[in-house]
This record gives C-alpha cells, structure tokens and sequence, in this order.
C-alpha cells in the first residue's frame, strides 16, 4: 500500500538516505556473497547487512559523532540520586593485552544518561535487568517469564539419493554452497482459520561452512581405520621402493574419500509457534538458569519432526535428530530464544510497553528479542529490527520533549 509503506522498507532506507545526502562517503566497504555457507557463524567479507554498515556507521559520521566504546562489560546501573541526570551506569574496561595476568583488574568507569537501553539480546538483557532489579522495586513481577525458543529444531536429511540414468546415485544437495538457508516450507496454523490444526512453523534449508563438511566425512570409526589403512599402504610401497612418484595429490584425495556422505546430507532449521511456558531467573544470584521444558510443546513438536520425516524420505534420505534431542531428554537447540521481558499493556501484563520502555521506569528502554511477549514464527531478526525502530522514534520524540504518547498492545 503506497498511502502506508513498510516499517522496514520505506522508513528505514529514508533515514539512510537523509544520512546519505548529509554525510556522503560514510559507508563502510561491501562486496558480494562469496557462496561459502559461512552466514551462521558470521560473514568474513563484509556481505552481510549487519549494524557496523548501517547505523553505527552512520552514527559514528553524524555531525556530532556516537561515542562508541568496545571491550567494555555493564555490571550495574541504578537511578541517579543526585544531580540532573536519570541514570547511572557503572562498566568495566577491559584490556585483552592484560587479561588473564595474575592480579589483573579491570578499570572500572560510570556513566550518566537520560534514556538507558538495554540492548544485550534476551540472555543478557534478562541478566542485567535480574542483576539490578533491587534499584528498580516497581519492575514488573512478570520479568523472566514468557521465554519461548521460537519453535527450533535442528534436524538432518542424511544421504539422499536419486535416480538417474537408471541407477541409484548419491543426491547432490551440497550445503556448503551458498548462503546459508535458500529457501523455506510453511506449514499452516490453526489460526489461519484454513482447516489446519495444530501450531504453524516453518522448515528451512541450513547450510554450513566446508570446515563442517572435512569434519563429517572423516569422522567415525569405520572410516578413520578405512583411511589408515590406506595411508600404511601408500608408506609400504615408498618403503619398500615400489613407488617414487611424489605427486601424492590423487592419493591423498583417495584418503579422504568422494565426500558423498557430506554433499548428500544437510541441516534442517525448523520454526514456529512453541509455547511460551519458560521461566528465566538467577540462580545463586550469579547464573542465568531456564525451566523451558518441550513437554508443555509436545504436540508442535511431533507435527515438526513428522513433517521432517516426510521431507527426508522425499529426498531418498534419512532423518536424523540432533544429537542433544536425540540423547540428552529431547533437548532443543534454539538460535532464536526470546521473550522475559515481554511487552505488555501494564505491568501486571508485562515488563514493556509497546514502545519498549519499562514500567515504572522512565527513560529505561529495552530493545532486544525478549520483548517478544511470544514466538515470532519465522527467523525474528526482522521483527525486532522493526520494533527497534519503533521504539528509536519514541526514544527520539521524548529526547526532544515531544508529545509521543504511545498506544500500548497496538
């Protein structure tokens, strides 16, 4: 709709391009996706969208420039007694030159600020927030609860074949080229309102470095012993004076094998509507513990890995759990774990509003996937762009002392 654009895609690249016009030559350097399927454990060329090319490269070349600081580590921040300002935050400074010294201490620095945001991803915002909850006694009592692992399962289509020619080869699905995930399945929901029944996810393709690939084809008993056998052979006959040929490349191709295995195979990254049921509290005053338990997700779950199931036999494959559902009580691995500081109408609903500010809190913002007051469904990183953004405008409208009121649960 042209009268209401998208969050992300008309608000977002108009400020860009207001920074643009003011502040030309600021961009960091980007080049194209490689291929290497290295997107889940960071892009090392620069092809990635992440904040150090967008807003804290645009905000470091602003006319009055952010004040960036790394290495630094929040331990606490409380409400200022004194002076002007709201609030005081005290952090640590490290030095990797001198860490792990005997007697090593870290330099420890405070500072003073009106609009305090918390930003540390929901593991780490929960544990700040847990941590200094004495400072705040009007914080929601909902704080912690509402964690949800997004619906994630890690699952593995393992040798798939085709027919081809009239034989049976080794299915060529080579998940180390290529970003990461392609493509994806959605699987319905009962609220869609479509005759579906049952909690909707999503399936996607997973890619992976080739590192993982080396790993997977040379691991396992049978094969590690096939390939030393192999290797004492090939030590026999230069011994022995049976071979002096030193273009050892066929040969050291042959001890790794075809790596069918690792072209045949790949992830499968599942997602969707879990229940929110988990708890995230301190435990000893010192660890971050969760009660989440899949047992209250059972049903989503069994629809999850059925539909699983029925890709990898698609595929001419077999599925496989991970090893932490498969050995470990039926433990989930989540790369998307939100919620425990979920927004709310009120406090007794939630910790935030919906402009991300908490309750009884003035200028205390929290801008992260744990305002999330449930799953997502797909991968949420687009969700949480779009309400940061939402929750920078407020921030930015009650910086300048403008009438923002915020609607709260709209």
């Amino acid at each position: 709709d042209p009268n209401n654009p998208p969050l992300i895609g008309a608000r977002i690249n108009e400020r860009f391009k207001n920074i643009h016009s003011e502040r030309a030559g600021f961009e960091m350097p980007r080049t194209t996706c490689r291929l290497c399927g290295e997107c889940d454990i960071g892009c090392n060329y620069g092809s990635k969208n992440t904040l150090d090319f967008n807003y804290i490269s645009a905000a470091i070349h602003q006319t009055t420039p952010a004040d960036v600081r790394t290495l630094c580590e929040v331990r606490s921040f409380e409400p200022n007694r004194e002076g002007t300002r709201r609030y005081r935050v005290e952090y640590l400074i490290h030095d990797p030159e001198k860490c792990g010294e005997p007697g090593y201490e870290a330099e420890t620095k405070e500072v003073f600020c009106d609009h305090l945001i918390l930003s540390a991803g929901t593991f780490g915002t929960q544990y700040l927030l847990s941590k200094n909850k004495q400072s705040f006694p009007g914080i929601s009592k909902t704080l912690g609860s509402r964690y949800s692992v997004n619906g994630d399962l890690l699952s593995f289509v393992m040798k798939a074949i085709e027919r081809k020619n009239g034989k049976t080869v080794p299915r060529r699905l080579d998940p180390s080229f290529g970003p990461v995930i392609t493509s994806a399945l959605r699987y319905g929901d009962t609220l869609d309102g479509e005759g579906e029944k049952g909690r909707g996810f999503y399936i996607e393709d997973g890619g992976h470095p080739n590192l993982i690939s080396w790993a997977t084809e040379i691991s396992g008993l049978y094969g590690y012993l096939k390939r030393s056998v192999k290797f004492l052979k090939i030590i026999l006959k230069y011994r022995i004076g049976f071979s002096r040929d030193a273009d050892l490349g066929a040969e050291i191709s042959g001890l790794i094998g075809e790596a069918t295995s690792a072209m045949s195979s790949m992830p499968m990254l599942a997602m969707g509507r879990d229940i929110a049921s988990g708890n995230l509290f301190l435990r000893d005053d010192k660890y971050l513990d969760c009660d989440w338990r899949i047992k209250e997700s059972a049903g989503y779950y069994d629809r999850v890995r059925r539909a699983g199931k029925a890709i990898a036999q698609a595929l001419g494959a077999e599925y496989s759990d991970n090893p932490s559902y498969r050995w470990n009580f039926k433990q989930v691995l989540t790369a998307h774990p939100i919620g425990g500081c979920a927004m709310g109408v009120d406090d007794k609903d939630g910790v935030v509003s919906g402009c991300g500010e908490v309750f009884g809190a003035k200028g205390l913002y929290v801008a992260d996937g744990s305002v999330m007051p449930g799953p997502v469904g797909p991968n949420p990183s687009l969700t949480i762009a779009a309400l940061s953004n939402r929750f920078a405008e407020h921030i930015i409208a009650d910086h300048k002392g403008a009438n923002h009121e915020c609607t709260d649960g709209k």
